[in-house]
């Protein structure tokens, strides 16, 4: 990781070159990255990395989930594009169509061209209300080995889609994001615990949230809410 940053120092500080698209795009996310140290939440990391991809690749629709170790489920925390009210809060099983695939892999973003062909593919995972999928990609948010999460890229609005560099970007982001999300836990190997994660996103939504507690976060998450609001 301190090599990457190293390289990607250098090319922020390059004035006496023109960058590549590529390069430049790396750029843009690493500088763009470090305001996530001025962020306080996980949704608000969720959220404002959702914001950045759209920036970086731009998609019709993204969606960022959080694990849910108890339950072996990654649950909707985020979402951008149509059907995003309808999805927040469900529980997608942990080896269920492609995000299992991506699972499995979790040192790297998975782009998947023509993903409906692909017998992995599970409409009711993978799919997205409202959308016809062309291309997805799989950015896993892992740290110390632990996986924290997904975040789901869908159909890149450029007329080729995702292109074969985008995972090596989409991968960098997603290493930040994952950092982010341990440090608001301490950074310790045994302070990663996603449920604990998921419930300052409960926190975050507010708990008149009822279509996320319709999804199943249990009563925990919200009586842990009560005593955040009342300290």
């Amino acid at each position: 990781m301190e090599l990457i940053e190293s390289v990607l120092e250098g090319v922020v500080a390059t004035t006496d070159r023109s960058l590549t698209e590529h390069d430049q795009r790396l750029a843009t996310a690493f500088e763009a990255s470090q305001d996530l140290l001025f962020l306080s939440t996980p949704l608000e990391g969720l959220e404002f990395t959702l914001e950045l991809f759209d920036d970086l690749l731009g998609t019709e629709a993204q969606t960022a989930c959080l694990y849910d170790i108890d339950h072996d489920v990654y649950r909707v925390a985020a979402a951008t594009g149509p059907g995003s009210d309808a999805i927040r809060g469900r529980a997608i099983p942990f080896q269920a169509g492609l995000f299992g695939a991506a699972a499995k892999t979790p040192q790297s973003a998975m782009r998947v061209p023509n993903a409906t062909s692909d017998p992995r593919f599970d409409e009711a995972s993978d799919g997205r209300e409202g959308l016809a999928i062309r291309d997805l990609m799989y950015v896993p948010l892992v740290a110390q080995g632990r996986s924290l999460g997904m975040v789901q890229l869908v159909n890149r609005s450029h007329a080729k889609g995702f292109s074969q560099a985008d995972p090596d970007l989409a991968t960098y982001v997603g290493q930040q994001l994952a950092r982010f999300l341990v440090g608001l836990r301490g950074g310790g190997h045994n302070d990663i615990h996603a449920p604990d994660l998921l419930d300052l996103v409960v926190g975050d939504l507010g708990e008149d949230d009822l279509l996320l507690q319709a999804h199943g976060v249990v009563a925990t998450a919200i009586e842990a809410l009560r005593v955040e609001t009342t300290e």
